[in-house]
């Protein structure tokens, strides 16, 4: 091999390590003082990365050029200082460095951009208030964009005053102790089922995506596909029946898991704002009597049972976004104050 192509991988390398670091979303890529030797590492290779950089040769007809590139990768590497301050004088068990870069600002703009790619300047206040005040976003199809459950813009006037506060946890546990448990829900259609199926499968690679599962979860999701009402999800692959289906065929006790869930949800859609998610989780998961099913050394029937139970959040949302009802502003802080209490809940 030339001697420029082992120069170039060196390179490649060390970007890629460099952008690990700088997007971490998960606990074993952030910062933190647990572990001491794998944080020193980490710290004295972005301090190397900088230094390469900073003294970095770009030549631009024939002569050295400081590029935009250059500036960006130290400006987004003075995190480091950031990351210090947290963890040493502020206390923090671990600081995940993606919170610190541009991509919250990106995906804003993003959204701001999805009607509009140039908007004018009354068009980008417009409906840059419009999502403050609603909190929802839409990732944009034309990028690489994801949603975020645990960032928000702005900081929500506590709606639930003291006597509020009261009635809502009598209500709370009244339900828990009386009617969660009741289900009345009528049971579902073909129709139903199809989708219930079909969001099942979502619900499975996304939980699979997310969190560090072992092979003893991941055959759990993989084993006894489901063989009934799956129309919807042969439909939705858009390939023939004659070419595999590239999406995720839920297991059968996963319907079965997400059907009982989906039960005591619609039992009590209209409770949703009096009763938290995790009320509506420990309902879900005492009524069904799967726990022989599933394997208990990742929680996985709690993690599926609470990620379908927040979809179902969504789309009743969007439901009432689409109605303008006049709880949807209750409605929206719910499902982000439930997002965000989900995901810190689930990484810690």
């Amino acid at each position: 091999m030339e001697e420029e192509a082992l120069t170039t991988a060196w390179f490649v390398e060390r970007v890629y390590r460099w952008f690990t670091l700088m997007t971490s979303r998960y606990i074993g890529t952030a910062m933190s003082m647990f572990k001491q030797d794998a944080h020193d590492e980490a710290v004295a290779f972005l301090r190397e990365f900088m230094e390469i950089f900073a003294h970095v040769s770009i030549k631009s007809n024939r002569r050295d050029q400081f590029k935009p590139v250059q500036a960006g990768v130290l400006i987004s590497t003075s995190a480091l200082q950031i990351q210090h301050q947290l963890l040493s004088v502020h206390k923090f068990k671990f600081v995940l460095l993606c919170r610190l870069t541009q991509d919250a600002l990106e995906n804003l703009f993003s959204c701001i951009r999805s009607r509009h790619p140039v908007p004018r300047a009354l068009e980008f206040k417009l409906m840059l208030r419009l999502i403050m005040l609603s909190q929802f976003f839409k990732p944009s199809r034309k990028g690489s964009y994801d949603i975020d459950d645990s960032v928000d813009l702005l900081e929500f006037v506590e709606m639930k005053k003291a006597a509020q506060k009261n009635s809502v946890e009598a209500a709370e546990v009244e339900l828990l102790t009386d009617s969660l448990l009741d289900d009345d829900a009528p049971p579902l259609d073909d129709v139903q089922m199809e989708s219930l199926v079909y969001v099942a499968g979502y619900v499975t690679h996304s939980v699979s995506k997310k969190f560090k599962l072992c092979d003893t979860c991941r055959q759990c999701l993989q084993a006894e596909p489901v063989e009934q009402n799956e129309q919807l999800l042969k439909l939705k692959s858009y390939r023939s029946l004659s070419q595999p289906n590239p999406l995720t065929r839920p297991s059968g006790h996963v319907v079965s898991l997400l059907q009982h869930a989906d039960s005591v949800f619609r039992a009590h859609e209209h409770d949703a704002l009096t009763v938290s998610l995790a009320s509506l989780t420990n309902a879900a998961l005492d009524k069904c009597q799967l726990a022989n099913s599933f394997p208990h050394c990742h929680d996985l029937q709690k993690r599926l049972t609470q990620a379908f139970l927040m979809l179902r959040l969504r789309i009743t949302l969007r439901k009432l976004q689409q109605g303008k009802d006049c709880k949807g502003k209750m409605w929206i802080e719910k499902c982000w104050n439930e997002g965000s209490c989900l995901s810190d809940s689930l990484v810690c």
